[in-house]
């Protein structure tokens, strides 16, 4: 079942129109097993996707090491697929995960999604929500005044990919 949960944000509209870029294989697996696939968190290669700073872990009293090795094991257990936000589509999103020529951009809205991902669940729980893009060097991942949750870092990136906008 999607759900939208208490700590991430939930700016969103069911209305809103998003967007997914694929390449031409990945587009065809999607029509051959009718699933949409969702990446392990462990298994990108960006250390800026799901940032840890230190000023979280000073917050929390504890070390870097601590607090990482706490969202490591998330990681392994947490899955994500990720759709623009945007009325319009982007040549910035075309480039980074389609080919052009070849590439495939699927539209619909953030309400279709919520009801295909029910459809398909199958007992498991998604939970849906707009990502934060933070400044790691002034801001913190999590939100000041609630308890530690790694969570908070799977539903945060830094600035640079802000161009996103993703769900």
């Amino acid at each position: 079942m999607v759900k939208r949960h208490k700590y991430v944000q939930n700016e969103f509209n069911d209305s809103d129109i998003i967007w997914k870029y694929y390449k031409l294989p990945r587009f065809l697996d999607l029509l051959y097993y009718q699933k949409l696939y969702f990446t392990r968190v462990d298994k990108f290669s960006d250390p800026n996707e799901f940032p840890i700073t230190q000023k979280d872990a000073r917050a929390f009293h504890m070390g870097i090491d601590i607090y990482q090795k706490e969202f490591n094991r998330i990681k392994q257990q947490t899955y994500v697929n990720c759709w623009r936000v945007d009325n319009n589509e982007s040549f910035g999103m075309w480039s980074a995960y389609a080919n052009i020529e070849t590439g495939i951009a699927i539209k619909t809205t953030a309400g279709r999604l919520i009801a295909s991902c029910n459809d398909i669940a199958g007992g498991k729980n998604i939970t849906i929500g707009k990502v934060r893009y933070i400044d790691e060097k002034t801001e913190m991942v999590q939100v000041p005044g609630m308890p530690l949750n790694v969570f908070y870092n799977v539903f945060a990136k830094t600035k640079p990919y802000e161009y996103k906008n993703e769900l």
